[in-house]
């Protein structure tokens, strides 16, 4: 399903096994999500692009791609839960800023990503058994360092990469 400068609120939606390029992609729209589950999708699950989210569980079982993507972005959200992303649990790019309590990472390639300039600020992280569990950097130079700020994350025995242009709290 795609949205296009839209105002849209989905609530109790199931997506399984999709084929289609995102599951559920936004574009420079507003959007409330909630109760979301996606599982076997071939691609993202949620990809927004330029627009707002908020949003209340959401949940993302062997994802091909990345559970939730965003770019130029502003997103508040209560409860995401992750296992088996083959990409990453949530990125964020693009001078995205965000706030998410309550998420779950397991069993991913990359738990968290935030690149471009992207704020983050995350509180309750549990990252469990994925490769890497953060990942805090910047990809193209013309944007400011990425910020992450997580409350309630035992950061120790974790695999974080962190350029130096980039600030991790």
């Amino acid at each position: 399903l795609n949205f296009l400068k839209t105002n849209a609120i989905l609530e109790n939606i199931k997506v399984i096994n999709s084929n289609s390029e995102d599951a559920l992609n936004f574009f420079n729209s507003d959007v409330f999500l909630k109760n979301i589950y996606f599982e076997n999708t071939q691609s993202y699950a949620i990809d927004m692009d330029f627009g707002s989210l908020n949003f209340s569980e959401i949940i993302c079982l062997k994802i091909k791609s990345d559970c939730l993507d965003f770019s130029g972005t502003k997103a508040k959200g209560e409860k995401v839960s992750v296992e088996k992303s083959y990409d990453n649990g949530l990125n964020v790019s693009e001078d995205s800023e965000i706030y998410i309590r309550n998420l779950t990472m397991k069993n991913s390639r990359l738990a968290i990503a935030i690149k471009d300039g992207s704020k983050a600020y995350l509180e309750n992280l549990k990252s469990i058994n994925n490769d890497y569990d953060v990942a805090l950097f910047s990809k193209k130079n013309k944007y400011k360092k990425s910020e992450l700020e997580i409350k309630n994350f035992n950061k120790n025995n974790k695999k974080i990469l962190q350029s130096k242009n980039s600030l991790l709290k």
